[in-house]
């Protein structure tokens, strides 16, 4: 028998999870399915179906976390090369202040609710016309450039030093 990395049989391990994992929701299913056609079903379909998900989101974050602790016992993670996420994240905490940070997301994050608040004054006060509809995307649309534009300007130190980084690294290669 082949042995993984933590020197556990992991192969016909992880295959029989899978089978039971498999199972366990084929079974959860027929049963919602079989207590919805009763005459009296109540709660008990959707408590199946629920439970079905509940597996699969289980099992789905269990392979993530399993795969993850194994990967960080053959190669521990502060021997690691940084990936390219956590190279940018290093890049924008070193180079901009906590407020320009901030005031870049926000110039992102809230025109994109204002979109839907305009699509709800839209269908509320405009009467659900096509014209204030029309209108309501137009300055969305309108409120993501200028939110757009202030990010970058917000991350104007950021971007810099990141094309500095991205061009040492091509001249390294």
């Amino acid at each position: 028998m082949a042995r993984d990395a933590a020197g556990g049989v992991g192969g016909v391990e992880q295959e029989m999870k899978g089978w039971k994992t498999s199972a366990a929701v084929v079974i959860l299913i027929i049963l919602a399915v079989v207590t919805s056609t009763a005459r009296d079903a109540g709660w008990w379909p959707g408590l199946f179906l629920v439970a079905a998900l509940a597996v699969v989101v289980w099992r789905a974050a269990y392979d993530m976390g399993y795969k993850d602790g194994q990967r960080d016992l053959v190669d521990p993670p502060h021997l690691r090369p940084l990936t390219d996420d956590q190279r940018n994240t290093m890049l924008m905490r070193a180079t901009l202040s906590p407020w320009r940070r901030w005031l870049g997301w926000a110039a992102i994050g809230i025109p994109g609710l204002m979109f839907w608040v305009f699509m709800y004054a839209a269908i509320h006060y405009g009467g659900g016309s096509g014209w204030a509809f029309f209108l309501a995307f137009v300055l969305s649309l309108v409120l993501l450039v200028v939110g757009v534009w202030l990010m970058e300007w917000f991350w104007r130190p950021f971007r810099a030093v990141q094309n500095e980084a991205r061009r040492a690294r091509a001249e390294k290669k």
